[in-house]
């Protein structure tokens, strides 16, 4: 044990400062009170002793840290769960809500005009008021309310949720049942084998014989009911959800329609959801021509199984594979601009197809341009950015390198 002695200056500025803590009153007690009382300093190392002995070592800088997702990761994870539960591909859904700026609405309808080459600027030449057309979109609502009651359900005015039990659909694709292995008899033995009895030690408790005893170590369970409940539990709900884009003018044009089970199952292929889907829109454009409302419709449709049956096993129609883009103009761009290229060198370039410009598709990536950054304006990432930057001695002098880049070209 190691004592520190102190002078006589040094004992008064320590008692000086113990009383501003304890109080005026303050006093030492006697050296009996600050013996070792278990704190068994005398069996640990000191450094001028050189005695300890280091018999292993971990290295911790070897382990790997966990990674913590930033918020904006859980999100876009989240976001890309969301739209997957709408039968779509994975890579089709990132590259959607990388086009719609992590809006999953936009995001899903982007997906669906890709997936069933829908065209939503096709809309007839004389329809009714938005006014008359929200009066019909509630009037249809409230019959369908009083029609399926609780199975009808509306997360927002613009989306509508049909639930359903499509049995004969679940029937189709759920697993049948595994035959029982033939067992080889063999009928020359003389002795009969007979199964063992249960163990009445057991079926009490612990058996004092254990592996010993020859008796069966199992307990008689009745294992019937727990296969109806598994039944009963994996019942599939199936969902017809319809949604309607801001600048619809449904019932003369058919929203947008998903077909998809309540919770994500295994049983049901994608492909079949999006087939029902592909059928529920052909029958809801046919509707739409005569300015008739379709979710009835398509529910009595849904109920039809010879009809939705047929569909499944003859259409032809395909959907985008996972390994197609749905813009692949996009992917073309920037491996043009990967070239890094002088820009003189792509003057007259693409002089003669100046015709076979498309240019609403350009008008509309010029929307989707201008959208981007409006939403960037409002982003605290970007305007944290943008003062730094004005922050900068060149930023000062923006307008004279302006004036001379306009000058000089």
């Amino acid at each position: 044990m190691q004592t520190v002695r102190l002078n006589s200056d040094s004992q008064k500025l320590v008692l000086d400062t113990l009383r501003f803590i304890h109080g005026p009153d303050f006093k030492l007690g006697s050296a009996s009170l600050y013996k070792d009382k278990g704190s068994n300093l005398g069996n640990r190392y000191w450094m001028e002793r050189g005695n300890l002995i280091v018999q292993g070592g971990c290295d911790y800088s070897l382990t790997v840290k966990p990674e913590i997702e930033t918020s904006e990761a859980r999100l876009r994870a989240f976001a890309l769960a969301k739209l997957e539960r709408y039968n779509f591909h994975k890579a089709h859904c990132a590259e959607a809500l990388e086009v719609a700026a992590e809006n999953i609405e936009k995001a899903l309808e982007i997906l669906f005009l890709k997936y069933f080459k829908v065209d939503f600027q096709d809309k007839p030449d004389s329809v009714p008021t938005v006014a008359e057309l929200m009066e019909m979109r509630n009037d249809e609502k409230a019959v369908l309310e009083s029609i399926y009651d609780t199975s009808f359900q509306t997360k927002d005015h613009n989306v509508w949720i049909v639930k359903l039990n499509l049995d004969y659909l679940t029937k189709m694709y759920e697993k049948v049942d595994v035959p029982k292995k033939k067992v080889n008899i063999n009928y020359n033995s003389n002795s009969k084998a007979k199964q063992k009895e249960v163990c009445k030690l057991y079926l009490k408790g612990p058996c004092r014989f254990g592996a010993k005893c020859k008796f069966l170590h199992e307990s008689k369970e009745e294992k019937t009911p727990d296969r109806l409940e598994t039944k009963e539990n994996t019942k599939i709900t199936y969902e017809l959800e319809v949604r309607f884009s801001e600048d619809t003018v449904y019932p003369y044009q058919p929203p947008l329609i998903f077909f998809k089970t309540e919770n994500k199952t295994s049983v049901i292929p994608e492909l079949t959801c999006l087939k029902v889907t592909l059928r529920l829109l052909d029958e809801a454009k046919n509707l739409a021509q005569d300015g008739i409302p379709s979710i009835y419709s398509l529910v009595e449709l849904l109920n039809n199984e010879e009809e939705i049956l047929n569909f499944i096993q003859f259409d032809t129609r395909t959907f985008p594979a996972p390994s197609d883009a749905l813009f692949p103009q996009l992917i073309e761009n920037s491996s043009i601009s990967k070239k890094n290229l002088p820009s003189h060198y792509k003057k007259g370039e693409n002089k003669d197809n100046r015709s076979n410009i498309n240019y609403e598709e350009l008008f509309k990536d010029d929307q989707e341009i201008a959208k981007r950054w409006f939403e960037k304006r409002d982003n605290d990432r970007y305007n944290r950015m943008m003062s730094g930057r004005r922050k900068l001695p060149a930023w000062k002098k923006k307008n004279e390198i302006l004036n001379t880049i306009k000058k000089s070209q």
